[in-house]
């Protein structure tokens, strides 16, 4: 019987490593949100940021900025319950890998798709090794996907 809520956390994610995908709610960012994470990144470029001359690219409108995406990633783990409470610390290890397959339209549906494949247990540390998919609600490729390493220190 676990004795902590860490430990209560740590039974279910060992349960959970290799298993099946969880899902995060679906999420929209509009252009007043590409534009001020545009302004505050310097990623402003005009493909995220200028409706009217990104029509006429191959995008046919604005998209997200991956990186915007991916700054998503942390609550998409929390969401899904791939997390450890206090007193464990959280803190991103980093990425064995980073594709972006796709843009994603600005308005459009997104969540996240994340699997738990590994688990890695040490003295003071507990590495979690997720495999997180931005995904549009088109059901075609995802719009990110990543091997993802976080670390929680003990």
């Amino acid at each position: 019987m676990p004795t902590s809520p860490v430990e209560a956390a740590l039974v279910r994610l060992r349960g959970q490593a290799g298993g099946a995908a969880l899902l995060t709610e679906w999420e929209h960012f509009d252009q007043a949100a590409v534009n001020a994470y545009g302004a505050l990144t310097g990623e402003d470029l005009w493909v995220h940021t200028d409706p009217a001359r990104a029509a006429a690219s191959r995008f046919g409108g604005t998209i997200v900025q991956a990186s915007l995406l991916m700054a998503r990633f942390g609550a998409w783990l929390r969401a899904a319950g791939l997390w450890l409470p206090e007193p464990a610390v959280p803190l991103n290890y980093g990425f064995d890998r980073v594709r972006i397959l796709r843009g994603l339209p600005v308005g459009a549906a997104v969540r996240g798709r994340l699997r738990l494949r590994a688990l890695a247990e040490g003295d003071a540390r507990i590495q979690l090794h997720v495999d997180l998919e931005a995904e549009r609600d088109d059901a075609g490729k995802p719009v990110v996907a990543a091997e993802w390493i976080v670390a929680f220190l003990m």
